[in-house]
């Protein structure tokens, strides 16, 4: 809880113009899947982050959209008796891209996975400015 601040900062700063997570969405995800929400530190400043939930993939369907799983941005759509972990975003600092701090968060899902015992990741996110082209 006391990370909610860093983290909708780094959100604004990775994605300006685009809404951040609000403090109501941040506490929803705690308080719905605790174990699916990664942040990364370094030298005691949150430098990357993550959301996950668990969906049941039969259920989820193909194709489907992020408000299928994240209806206004909460974890709506978490099962806990699913069998797929589902990564909503990742945010990593710009000063520290390349750093690898995405494929630390990718080694935590799946350690994640292997824990829970699920089948494995499925992957969505919102994308900045996509209204402009979604139409191509």
């Amino acid at each position: 809880m006391s990370d909610l601040a860093a983290i909708q900062a780094l959100h604004a700063r990775v994605y300006p113009g685009m809404a951040a997570f609000s403090r109501a969405n941040l506490k929803n995800h705690l308080d719905v899947f605790p174990e699916g929400q990664i942040g990364v530190e370094l030298d005691g400043k949150l430098v990357a982050t993550s959301s996950s939930l668990i969906v049941d993939e039969q259920a989820l369907g193909h194709p489907h959209v992020y408000e299928d799983v994240s209806e206004r941005d909460f974890l709506t759509g978490h099962d806990p008796d699913g069998d797929m972990l589902y990564g909503l975003d990742i945010v990593v600092d710009p000063d520290h891209r390349g750093s690898k701090l995405a494929r630390r968060i990718y080694d935590e899902r799946k350690a994640l996975v292997r824990k829970l015992n699920l089948k494995g990741i499925l992957f969505g996110g919102r994308m900045p400015r996509y209204h402009r082209h979604a139409h191509l």
